[in-house]
Order: structure tokens, then C-alpha cells, then sequence
């Protein structure tokens, strides 16, 4: 899905856990850390405003990382 300034991640939590979610390039550079913490069980939406993070348009990571595993998925940033 084509991004611009505002991201939103959704997600499902199986049950309480500390997760991250980060932003990466292409390269496996980290962007920034959109969450690191503990969640509830349940449905999350996580919106990420990249204020200052001048990206330039291009495919981007976003990485879900849970006990017991990882998940990322590609996103374009477009200006």
C-alpha cells in the first residue's frame, strides 16, 4: 500500500506480550522504532507520523517482532 506522511499499523496480539514494530529500508537499516513495549491481548492500531524522518520515496519494512517470532511487511512511500 502506497504511504505518505502518516502510517497506520494494525495488529492482533494472541495475548500480553512485549512486541516492537520498527521501520526499516531496503538495506535492513533501522528507520525508527514505532513501538517498543508491552500490549494487551487483543486488536492494536499503532498511527506513526514520520515528522522529522524525512524519507525519500522508496519500499520500506515494518517489522512486528513477538515473543516466538517476526513479521514484516513492504510498504512504498510516496511524497
Amino acid at each position: 500500500n502506497p504511504s505518505t506522511a502518516l502510517l497506520t499499523v494494525q495488529f492482533d496480539a494472541a495475548r500480553a506480550a512485549r512486541v516492537e514494530l520498527a521501520l526499516f529500508d531496503l538495506a535492513g537499516r533501522k528507520i525508527s522504532s514505532m513501538l517498543q513495549g508491552d500490549v494487551a491481548a487483543g486488536p492494536h492500531s499503532i498511527d506513526w507520523n514520520r515528522g522529522d524522518h524525512s524519507l525519500p520515496a522508496g519500499i520500506y519494512g515494518v517489522r512486528f517482532r513477538y515473543p516466538g517470532g517476526s513479521s514484516t511487511r513492504w510498504i512504498a512511500h510516496t511524497r
